[in-house]
């Protein structure tokens, strides 16, 4: 009797384990894409539209910052979030990731087909910068979003590293990092519990996929056949 309530014991905590990172990792991805959209589209568009010679070599450093392993990036950025007493806080893990260089070359890429007299256009009917933006820019861009979205998505949801040395408070514990512990919780990996998890932790991510396919193909295949 006291083995089985033991053994009912160790099967709730790990539910409980892994119920608490599938709702905060929810959470966390359904912010972090948005953060990062704001940003690489307020970015993009900055480097698509307009001319100042500064500004190409700013994205010359973006596009450097691409050529680099993002394992370089860990020690650099965790010491930014100790300084700003941000680390082993949620807003602490987006903040130092809100700014992905591909997705500002992705949104920039897009932006600089569309076309300058449809803007020259809005301008002369009185809309000024903010309202370019957000009235023509971002609705044409929608497809370079959709795709953006579903790269963060996978990024995020599929993120074991840094969130492992970001969040150590069991309160904050995301799906991948329950997933770990809920397997080496013993002294032996239990590979089963892993590979059944991974499996079901797989499943948003066609959700998410299926939802958002056609922004997905249009945003990837621009630019890919001019004409």
């Amino acid at each position: 009797m006291g083995k089985r309530k033991q053994k009912l014991g160790m099967v709730t905590g790990k539910t409980s384990i892994i119920s608490m990172g599938l709702l905060i990792l929810a959470l966390f991805v359904c912010a972090f894409p948005f953060y990062v959209m704001i940003v690489a589209a307020m970015a993009g568009y900055s480097f698509a539209k307009f001319k100042p010679r500064i500004l190409s070599l700013l994205f010359g450093v973006v596009l450097a910052t691409m050529a680099l392993p993002q394992t370089m990036l860990l020690v650099p950025n965790f010491l930014v979030a100790k300084t700003l007493h941000l680390n082993n806080t949620m807003i602490g893990t987006i903040l130092t990731s809100v700014a992905p260089p591909f997705g500002i070359f992705l949104c920039r890429q897009f932006m600089k087909d569309i076309p300058d007299e449809l803007l020259e256009a809005a301008e002369l009917d009185g809309c000024g910068e903010f309202y370019k933006f957000i009235r023509i820019v971002i609705p044409l861009s929608l497809p370079a979003f959709g795709a953006l979205f579903i790269f963060t998505f996978l990024g995020v949801w599929n993120d074991f590293l840094w969130q492992s040395i970001m969040l150590n408070s069991q309160s904050l514990t995301t799906l991948a990092i329950g997933i770990q512990k809920v397997t080496v919780s013993s002294m032996l990996a239990r590979y089963s519990y892993q590979f059944a998890l991974s499996f079901i932790s797989t499943i948003p991510i066609f959700i998410v996929f299926f939802s958002c396919q056609k922004l997905f193909i249009k945003g990837i295949s621009s630019g890919a056949v001019k004409g």
